[in-house]
């Protein structure tokens, strides 16, 4: 069992982490196709061996993260395929936080590039939002609901996008959420895709006033919520705030330094060397747009386009027109081979803008031809995302290329729209209520910076109270200075004196230190010379019961047989019991105490080459890791001598065969329990009561020396049971 956990472990490390690798391939910038190679082949992995060990977990895991794969290739169908068994896993099991989080995933990852997918990926994301909201996950619920505001609006469906992002706003601002900015800044998109420029400067000043409170926790915040200060420069700059709008350009292009976006960084470029140039400081621009590209380099070639038509915009503002011209006609040719801004959404207005400076700039310089010519090339797809006052300003370029053109009826009809647009986003409504919000905005400002002086103020009064303060703790402290000095030499003073005494004790220390380093060196000699006096007398000790033993021996052999030799052999069975303990206490380090397992196994061995019983007697020890003081273990190896030996005579007649038990384990704190037992033929009970026999009267003596209680069983055999007190010291 222990080796499969550790084997599944193993496997759920692994998986995890080609589920990174994969990610790290996937997240890269752009849309390699080996990076995407890459990603698919690890995904696989990690799901071929999450299917291998039935990790549920890990094989929808997997899943979602190969079908992420598919939909960035834009392989729609086998992307959609790989979320649904996802799905329908959670769905079985009525996991519904599951089954949400992989719908909200799934309307993720599709991409907007293609406008027909945008309905399935808001069903999607609103499926999801219906799910959190079923088991009143409402921070969830909000979040799904907002995506799926954001996909509304590449439908184009503005009205439904709105109201969403509306409710989602109201809830955010009941609970006091602090990243609501982010809600604010696509309803500023909202409102700019209708054309309603009130609506989009108070939800660009909303976002301005939210970002403001916002607290940056880590880099990633940094840049998005500069990148947030960067749209709603471009808000105010569709406004003709044009102070403001280079404000929050600048705030943009801050953040976007630290971004790993090159889209990002070039696209908060542009923006800013746009707002300089309006701004009157197109030298500025031009030296910063130089800095910029000197800083970073571009990764593709859209953004060697933006870099162009900056140029071209700084040039064509500094009166510097060949250079211009040169830059503009480049970055003509870069949006004619990548054509990108035709196929992703994404660029399809900062496209338009850069064909439309082109344009304008030969318009300016009376090249009718080449104006005409870029104004066919104006993309026309996407116009859903492009906001009004852009094609107001397309419209106006239209009507001026075909009046020079001499095509006066068309261009009578682009300077109506343009009118017509124009009256949309600047009409006198329009007009006072943004004068109002400017002036609100001014208001507000003037009451910021009221606030600061005042607070400014107050810092410098607490500044020279502060200063005066200071003073009078310096005067204070040169005082407790001269003290503390006084002091000083004193305690310097005593502290020498201590030192001297301390010395002179460390020395009285040193030499009783090395008084008593000296005793206890003599008595460690002394300790070990009398461990090896009690190894040597438990030798002699030994070494003379051997020598009775061989006597004992020599007597045996020259008596005749009978009781007496039957005596002599007895005894020195019981001397050879003892022997061995001697033997055991100078061949260990302990010369106190005895290991009764390793005895009781000698004494065994002894006795069966005593009485040479063969294989038909089986001996079974059950003897627990018992320690005996030599006061205990002597009388408790004469026991075990006389039991064992009784029942090898008397148990098994003839060559009856049998098993004697041995058995010693502690039963309490402070008792053993020793126990002899045979399944022999046994004898009567009155035989026991009656006996006279030296072996009995042996144990029982031994027994009371040892202060134990005896007992003697017959029955299946003979048992010899014997309890008795220990002293704790004894055992271990």
């Amino acid at each position: 069992m222990v080796s499969v956990s550790l084997s599944a472990q193993s496997d759920t490390v692994r998986i995890a982490r080609q589920v990174k690798a994969g990610c790290d391939y996937l997240f890269k910038p752009g849309n390699d196709k080996k990076d995407l190679d890459s990603a698919h082949y690890f995904f696989g992995q990690a799901l071929l061996l999450s299917r291998s060990i039935g990790s549920d977990k890990w094989i929808n895991e997997c899943l979602i993260w190969q079908g992420s794969c598919y939909l960035e290739e834009n392989r729609h169908d086998s992307g959609k395929a790989c979320f649904q068994e996802a799905i329908d896993y959670y769905h079985r099991r009525g996991d519904i936080p599951g089954e949400a989080r992989t719908w909200y995933l799934l309307g993720y990852c599709i991409s907007t590039q293609d406008p027909r997918l945008a309905p399935e990926k808001a069903n999607c994301l609103e499926y999801a939002y219906r799910l959190y909201r079923s088991i009143g996950d409402s921070a969830n619920a909000l979040k799904s609901l907002k995506a799926a505001a954001d996909a509304h609006l590449y439908e184009p469906n503005l009205d439904l996008a709105e109201r969403e992002l509306l409710t989602v706003a109201a809830s955010y601002k009941a609970i006091h959420f602090a990243d609501i900015h982010y809600t604010y800044d696509l309803l500023r998109v909202v409102a700019d895709l209708k054309g309603d420029l009130v609506k989009e400067v108070f939800y660009a000043t909303e976002m301005v006033r939210s970002l403001d409170s916002a607290k940056m926790k880590n880099r990633d915040d940094t840049v998005f919520l500069g990148s947030l200060y960067g749209n709603a420069g471009v808000t105010y700059a569709s406004a003709a705030m044009w102070d403001r709008a280079l404000t929050f350009a600048r705030k943009g292009w801050k953040a976007a330094q630290v971004t790993d976006s090159d889209d990002e960084y070039f696209g908060k470029m542009s923006a800013l060397c746009q707002d300089l140039v309006r701004n009157d400081s197109a030298r500025e621009a031009l030296r910063f747009v130089l800095a910029a590209i000197r800083q970073r380099k571009p990764s593709s070639a859209f953004q060697e386009a933006r870099i162009a038509t900056s140029l071209g915009t700084c040039y064509q503002a500094l009166g510097q027109l060949k250079k211009a011209e040169r830059q503009f006609l480049k970055g003509a040719r870069i949006l004619n081979i990548d054509r990108r801004f035709r196929k992703d959404p994404g660029y399809a207005q900062a496209g338009q803008e850069m064909f439309l400076s082109i344009g304008n700039f030969f318009l300016l310089t009376h090249e009718y031809g080449k104006a005409d010519f870029y104004a066919q090339r104006l993309p026309s797809n996407y116009t859903y995302l492009i906001n009004l006052g852009q094609r107001a300003r397309i419209q106006l370029f239209r009507s001026r290329v075909d009046s020079a053109m001499g095509r006066y009826h068309s261009a009578l009809q682009h300077f109506a729209t343009y009118q017509q647009m124009n009256d949309s986003l600047f009409g006198i409504q329009k007009t006072i209520q943004l004068q109002e919000l400017q002036m609100k905005y001014a208001l507000d400002k003037k009451d910021n910076d009221i606030h600061l002086q005042a607070a400014n103020i107050q810092l410098l009064k607490k500044e020279n109270e502060l200063q005066q303060m200071q003073a009078g703790r310096s005067r204070n402290l040169r005082n407790m200075m001269t003290i503390a000095l006084l002091f000083l030499v004193l305690l310097v003073g005593m502290v020498y004196n201590r030192y001297r005494v301390k010395q002179q004790r460390n020395r009285q220390l040193e030499l009783k230190k090395d008084e008593i380093t000296a005793k206890n060196q003599q008595l460690e000699h002394l300790l070990q010379e009398n461990e090896w006096l009690l190894q040597e007398v438990h030798h002699r000790v030994k070494n003379n019961l051997q020598t009775v033993t061989s006597l004992l021996t020599s007597q045996m052999e020259s008596a005749e047989k009978g009781p007496a030799v039957d005596a002599i052999r007895e005894s020195r069975q019981r001397i050879e019991a003892i022997a061995i303990i001697h033997q055991r206490l100078y061949n260990s380090n302990n010369f106190s105490s005895i290991m009764m397992p390793a005895y009781v196994a000698d004494l065994v061995e002894h006795l069966r080459e005593a009485f040479r019983p063969g294989p038909r007697i089986i001996f079974s020890l059950d003897i627990e890791p018992v320690a005996l003081d030599i006061s205990a273990a002597l009388p408790a190896a004469l026991i075990l001598n006389e039991a064992i030996s009784n029942a090898l005579k008397h148990a098994f007649p003839g060559e009856m065969p049998g098993t004697i038990s041995v058995h010693i384990s502690r039963v309490s704190a402070g008792k053993v329990l020793l126990e002899v037992s045979d399944d022999g033929i046994g004898f009567s009970e009155k035989a026991v009561i009656s006996s006279k026999s030296f072996g009995i009267r042996l144990i029982k003596g031994l027994v009371s020396d040892i202060s134990g209680e005896s007992q003697i069983i017959n029955g299946n055999g003979t048992t010899v049971r014997v309890l008795f007190c220990i002293n704790s010291n004894y055992g271990t």
